[in-house]
């Protein structure tokens, strides 16, 4: 939960004649795990929810008595800029969920002798010691009998050099990508087949000039724009090679008709889908093909140029 302090509370801490105009009162804080008082949760961090820089939500250093640690799954603590989930600890950390013994102890958990408690949050610390908020982990997506964790290929987007931000969502049965920043598309889909397998990898990637926020200054999934529209092919196959692939598109994308140009993404093709291809293109062709042949030559007329070369 992100808790923003009030205009009386602002009002009263800049009438003290020790704070100056300018101090951050935006914070963020996880209103579960704290004790409260006076109906205000504590603010976990500080200086840091104005900030917004390059699409990246900041959310700063702990306060003083606050203990945060960037963890993997197995709850151990990660190198600076390796994302993982916000652990909080410290003086204000709550028993438990009342009556809910099974929630309480999936979320807090000790680690090394100290109690704390799972906020679901991913981030990163930067270098400086900050901290980076990046998503939810919990967003789970369930897409043809496999769950993927959105946030695990947000990670790994973000961690291109040329990534800014980046948001994954599951739009009309197929996983799309956004990201702002200079990479193009299909780099970023070469970047992917080498780091994720093949179901994971988004089938369509667009790029925004920046993304839209809540109020909170995260990304707001909901307001992401239906992806741009695939510029169609309008030369249709030609010699045996390319009639055989399309056939097999055309049996797998439920599509009448295919261009050589067009990509097999833009056509509503996905990663499970991709398998189908390549099941029957290598029984009707007689030769091995590799799923990453699939996705590196994702035309018609591409592919079959590569495998032109490969033939004996």
């Amino acid at each position: 939960m992100l808790h923003v302090i009030d205009d009386q509370w602002k009002d009263n801490l800049l009438s003290m004649d020790h704070l100056k105009e300018g101090i951050g009162l935006r914070g963020y804080g996880q209103k579960d795990p704290l004790v409260e008082y006076k109906k205000e949760s504590y603010t976990l961090f500080q200086d840091m929810m104005d900030r917004i820089e390059d699409e990246t939500v900041v959310l700063g250093l702990p306060i003083a008595n606050v203990q945060a640690v960037v963890a993997d799954r197995n709850g151990e603590p990660v190198p600076i800029d390796v994302p993982g989930e916000l652990l909080l600890s410290g003086a204000g950390l709550a028993r438990g969920y009342l009556r809910k013994p099974e929630l309480t102890a999936e979320r807090f958990v000790h680690r090394n002798g100290r109690r704390f408690y799972r906020t679901g949050d991913r981030v990163r610390r930067r270098a400086d010691g900050a901290l980076e908020f990046l998503g939810r982990l919990d967003e789970q997506i369930k897409l043809g009998g496999l769950r993927i964790e959105p946030g695990e290929l947000e990670s790994y987007l973000t961690a291109h050099p040329q990534v800014k931000a980046a948001a994954v969502i599951l739009r009309d049965g197929q996983l799309v990508a956004y990201v702002t920043g200079d990479a193009a598309p299909g780099s970023l889909h070469e970047y992917l087949r080498a780091r994720v397998p093949a179901a994971m990898i988004p089938g369509r990637i667009e790029t925004l000039s920046a993304f839209p926020r809540t109020a909170n200054g995260k990304i707001d999934k909901r307001s992401l724009p239906a992806p741009n529209a695939p510029i169609r092919s309008s030369r249709t196959p030609v010699g045996n090679l390319e009639r055989q692939i399309a056939s097999v598109w055309q049996e797998v994308l439920g599509v009448a008709d295919v261009g050589v140009h067009d990509n097999f993404f833009d056509l509503g093709g996905r990663s499970l889908l991709l398998i189908r291809v390549q099941v029957r293109l290598t029984k009707r062709l007689n030769r091995d093909i590799s799923i990453l042949e699939l996705f590196r030559w994702p035309t018609i007329h591409s592919l079959a140029a590569h495998l032109s070369q490969e033939l004996p």
